[in-house]
């Protein structure tokens, strides 16, 4: 019914009502005076007809404009869902064409510019939309349009912050410059009947003792009961992943210091998918952000969170779990944080959350540097670094320590020039670094159980497996290895020459860097005074580096046939000075030049200990330079052989 149908009707039942209200005054007054009021019951009738009449005439002039085809419903069962408000004739071949036309503009919405070409627009829902689409192409414009948004209201952020599901949360998070209006705070949790850390302890001691490391619950155990392990002086200890150290070598551990213990435990039991979902359903979630806001000034704490979070991310059946708890948005923030280790975490657990994106998971010990975020750009090359003994992820590839005074103002300093000058350098390749625990003294050394999986081929077995599952293998790759790691890319190497799961990573090799490797071994292994041999005698990476061993010299002759055969660039850079060890010995050149020598490639002997012979001064020292020159060429190299094997599969085999 129209509208000026509607106001005409109400105005006639207006003024009905108005004469029927004083009919039935009149009636009252009928007994005592009807000759005076005879004609009242005529006026009330004649007004009720007169309604009627109108009303009728009103519904018949709109019916004779408004004609409805008795047919559309069989056209709309065969053509489309469509209704028309018009008397055609839907049986002529003019109307078909006209309508098959109009079934064009579907297929021509399916096109990738017309996705485009809304993705200007400027209103939220319609960019919302595109960003749940059924095409990934389409959703990842959706999120990328979504993302360039700086213009809008708070409201409008809001509104998407309420109406937008967990894959375009992720998505967003992981933005670069992300506006975090776009995400709404986390819930707020409730208090506790215990203490946090009663919390905690009654988590861990839930969880199963199946499927995870003899060690770590050996850790595990010692760290609920406050103790600890036999013989231990004070020294380093560790649950699996990094070292902490006892501040004082007192006969107890600090509060703090359990509890950090404890987190570390946690995130070695999150290492296992079924306890992941275990730690879930007992409400660890809500649990982690108890502690997070306890410890809201706490860096350690966050990073030892968000490891946690990155291995619960792994389960993809949890990143509901995830998103509804409301640690998306921590994550978000915490991206943008100016520690660089906790936003390289915190990338990480956003990696695994975005199965949106990328198929690859990153697993406990592997690292990306660049890119953090989403990128718009084509990757070339997977750039791995691998650290040594007494190194890590987060500390061996940092800039060289110089004294305060000697810093000139403005320089561009860095605590990871992988990240820092290497990313800004070399923009489409992605920087990946493995960690893994190895000290010269440590808890692990004194664990009755699981010592020889810290040799090289137990570690090389574990790293490739993982550095597959992060899709390394799928790209051109360079490595680049300090001390251990070099041995390490050296075995991995030679057991993707043996397995075919592993071939593509042989492949795709297309140069390798060599920082202080003992490629013949190290004096270090050798020490046998009683103080260096209580440190030294139960790390397992130590006494595989016994100089002149069969294992080495056999893995350095497989090595090297390698590279002849492939033609494989290789560079390295040796140390000249002695290193100075703590509380061991006052100096030792760790790797002398005759070892770090592989005897192919290019080689160079540099002004630095063992710890700074991977850390270049600034972007202008030689070891930088040669490390950026090498790279540039290794993948210049890479797209000649790339575009000459397009050639052939195109144009096929030249006739003889």
């Amino acid at each position: 019914m129209s509208g000026v149908l509607k106001l005409r009707i109400g105005k006639l039942l207006s003024g009905c009502t108005r004469k029927w209200q004083t009919a039935s005054l009149s009636y009252k007054h009928t007994k005592l005076h009807y000759k005076k009021n005879k004609f009242a019951v005529v006026t009330v009738i004649v007004t009720v007809l007169t309604c009627g009449t109108l009303i009728c005439v009103e519904i018949s002039a709109l019916n004779r404009k408004l004609s409805t085809a008795t047919n559309v419903f069989e056209v709309d069962r065969n053509l489309g869902q469509y209704i028309s408000l018009f008397d055609t004739d839907f049986s002529t071949e003019e109307f078909r064409k006209k309508w098959k036309a109009s079934l064009d503009l579907e297929k021509i919405a399916k096109e990738p510019w017309f996705s485009w070409l809304q993705s200007r627009s400027t209103d939220p829902w319609r960019l919302l939309n595109l960003a749940r689409s059924d095409d990934q192409y389409v959703r990842h414009l959706g999120v990328q349009a979504l993302a360039d948004r700086d213009d809008w209201e708070d409201f409008q952020y809001r509104n998407i912050a309420q109406a937008a599901d967990c894959r375009t949360l992720v998505g967003l998070a992981r933005s670069p410059d992300i506006d975090l209006r776009f995400f709404l705070p986390p819930p707020k949790q409730y208090k506790p009947q215990m203490n946090m850390y009663d919390e905690l302890t009654t988590l861990l001691t839930s969880l199963p003792d199946t499927g995870v490391n003899k060690c770590v619950k050996y850790f595990t155990q010692v760290a609920l009961k406050h103790g600890k392990p036999p013989d231990d002086k004070g020294g380093f200890w560790s649950f699996g992943g990094q070292t902490l150290a006892s501040p004082d070598g007192s006969n107890s551990l600090t509060e703090k210091t359990v509890e950090l213990c404890s987190l570390q435990a946690l995130v070695s039991h999150s290492t296992v998918p079924s306890h992941c979902i275990e730690i879930v359903e007992r409400g660890g979630l809500a649990l982690l952000q108890r502690i997070l806001e306890d410890k809201a000034d706490c860096i350690k704490t966050h990073i030892l969170l968000a490891r946690i979070l990155s291995n619960i991310a792994l389960v993809q059946d949890l990143h509901q779990h995830v998103f509804i708890s409301g640690w998306v948005t921590i994550l978000a923030k915490w991206l943008k944080s100016e520690n660089w280790i906790l936003a390289t975490v915190a990338a990480k657990a956003l990696y695994n959350l975005d199965q949106d994106y990328t198929s690859s998971q990153l697993e406990e010990g592997v690292y990306v540097f660049h890119p953090l975020h989403r990128t718009r750009s084509v990757l070339n090359a997977d750039i791995v670094f691998v650290h040594g003994v007494l190194g890590g992820s987060f500390r061996s590839w940092r800039q060289r320590d110089i004294p305060d005074n000697q810093i000139i103002p403005g320089e561009n300093r860095t605590s990871c020039w992988p990240k820092d000058w290497l990313a800004k350098d070399m923009k489409r390749v992605r920087i990946v670094s493995l960690d893994y625990d190895t000290h010269l003294s440590e808890w692990y050394s004194t664990c009755p159980h699981d010592i020889e999986k810290r040799s090289l081929v137990k570690r090389a077995e574990e790293m490739i497996e993982k550095l597959r599952k992060a899709g390394v293998g799928d790209r051109p790759i360079i490595w680049a290895g300090h001390s251990l790691g070099g041995l390490l890319i050296k075995q991995m190497l030679s057991l993707a020459i043996d397995d075919d799961k592993y071939s593509c990573i042989k492949d795709q090799t297309q140069g390798i860097i060599f920082y202080g490797v003992p490629h013949y071994g190290s004096p270090l292994a050798n020490i046998s005074n009683q103080k260096a041999a209580y440190i030294l005698l139960p790390s397992i990476e130590v006494q595989d580096l016994k100089p002149h061993s069969q294992n080495l010299e056999f893995l350095q002759s497989r090595f090297i046939d390698f590279m002849k055969s492939r033609s494989i660039p290789c560079l390295a850079f040796g140390e000249t000075k002695k290193t100075y060890v703590k509380k061991l010995f006052s100096m030792l050149q760790v790797v002398p030049l005759e070892s770090s020598n592989p005897g192919y490639g290019e080689f160079y002997p540099v002004d630095a200990d063992h710890i700074g012979v991977c850390k270049p001064d600034n972007t202008d020292c030689d070891v930088y330079i040669l490390t950026l020159q090498f790279i540039r060429r290794c993948l210049l190299q890479a797209k000649v052989e790339n575009y000459l094997k397009d050639s052939l599969k195109r144009t096929g085999p030249k006739p003889l």
